[in-house]
């Protein structure tokens, strides 16, 4: 009897070790990992490098392959053409001019280059461009974040520019708030 005690034991345990070891190998294959809650009070959940805000709508376009979040009071306005450049600009009910944008373009030439892009209208006696590393779905990112040189700090812009499949794409910030860190870390690609 005691020793089948044991071997209960025993075997109870190692369903548990095992138990654990499965979820946290999902997680790290992109099952969603519950994340807490942000300072908005939204849920936040992860999938991978994607964060998903659960009070906030959806920007899907199947054409161009992607998703991003955006919050419930911010309206999408695609000035989509058959151009090499495509836009989505993210606008607040409540605000005169867009937000956030979107912008793709067709770069298999490699016209586009980042870091000229991001120094063009700063003149470095002017602003401060701080550059960081970023991951936007699995794929490796650069952030610019622009501010004055002034003593307030003042963040003037925030990029976030990223290369996939001879296309560059560039989440931007012209009115920079609280919700630009989600919004940009929401973006999905669809094939994935």
């Amino acid at each position: 009897m005691r020793n089948k005690k044991i071997i209960l034991l025993i075997a109870f345990i190692a369903l548990v070790i095992l138990g654990i070891f499965l979820t946290m190998l999902l997680n790290k294959n992109g099952q969603y990992v519950d994340n807490g809650t942000d300072n908005n009070g939204n849920k936040e959940v992860i999938k991978g490098n994607v964060l998903y805000m659960k009070d906030w709508d959806f920007y899907k376009n199947e054409s161009l392959g992607l998703s991003i979040q955006h919050p419930k009071d911010v309206d999408p306005i695609e000035y989509l053409d058959g151009a090499n450049q495509k836009v989505v600009n993210f606008k607040y009910d409540n605000k005169g001019s867009s937000s956030y944008s979107l912008t793709i373009i067709d770069n298999k030439d490699k016209k586009f280059e980042n870091d000229k892009y991001r120094v063009i209208y700063s003149n470095p006696n002017d602003f401060n461009i701080k550059k960081e590393t970023v991951y936007i779905d699995d794929v490796v990112g650069t952030r610019y974040i622009v501010d004055d040189n002034a003593a307030s700090g003042e963040n003037r812009a925030d990029d976030i520019i990223f290369e996939k499949e001879g296309k560059t794409y560039i989440i931007s910030a012209a009115i920079k708030d609280a919700n630009f860190e989600n919004f940009y870390r929401t973006f999905d690609f669809l094939s994935d």
